[in-house]
């Protein structure tokens, strides 16, 4: 699945860049006669290879700006680039047999329709609507289940459908845990067979971070 990235750690990241490379810039704008742009410029032309400027903008979206004939192309190149190789501590990720849902834990959010669509070695989710503040739990869950399970579900490279009938359906929400009183973010895959896992995630630098993995066949 495409990789969602933060705007505004983006933005941020562009405005030093054409900053620290205003002089050059401008001098490579002149030479190929094109005008200077500023940095909402320069978002505003990311924005335009969205085909609905409302969606988050993704890793797929920053690799189509090499397309872009324009100063603004080539730096917000620089500027993803220079966001990937930003050190964030790491979450350890561990496996327990502990900590499954009660019962009567009731989500959020679910997701029980569209479907993913295997591109290479990745999936794209398509024909959903995730309200913002789910997606990047939306993104991180479906990343990791297609990875260890439903990449195995897909025939010829048939989409693999989402809902109660199809392959299963994502219950998001939050649990905290009794014993230790620590609140996580919760995705629930119910799957139709034997691939049903939970997943806890913990926040590490504003993102979702996935720190407990419960299977529950």
């Amino acid at each position: 699945m495409a990789k969602i990235v933060d705007t505004s750690a983006l933005k941020n990241a562009l405005a030093n860049i054409m900053q620290n490379e205003a002089g050059a810039q401008a001098q490579t704008s002149h030479a190929q006669g094109a005008k200077p742009l500023n940095i909402d410029q320069a978002m505003d032309i990311l924005h335009k290879v969205k085909a609905n400027d409302q969606n988050p903008i993704t890793q797929k979206d920053i690799m189509a700006c090499k397309k872009l004939d324009a100063p603004a192309g080539q730096a917000l190149q620089k500027a993803y680039h220079l966001l990937q190789k930003v050190e964030e501590p790491a979450c350890e990720r561990k496996f327990t047999e502990d900590m499954p849902l009660p019962q009567n834990w009731l989500p959020i959010y679910v997701l029980e329709s569209g479907h993913l669509r295997p591109e290479g070695d990745i999936a794209i989710l398509e024909d959903v609507v995730v309200p913002n503040e789910f997606i990047p739990l939306v993104d991180e869950s479906m990343t990791y289940l297609w990875e260890v399970h439903l990449k195995w579900r897909t025939h010829d490279g048939a989409n693999v459908n989402i809902g109660n009938r199809e392959n299963g359906i994502l219950r998001v929400g939050t649990y905290t845990d009794p014993d230790s009183g620590k609140t996580y973010h919760v995705c629930d895959w119910k799957d139709i067979d034997d691939g049903s896992y939970t997943l806890y995630f913990e926040r590490k630098n504003n993102e979702p971070c996935l720190s407990l993995v419960q299977f529950n066949n």
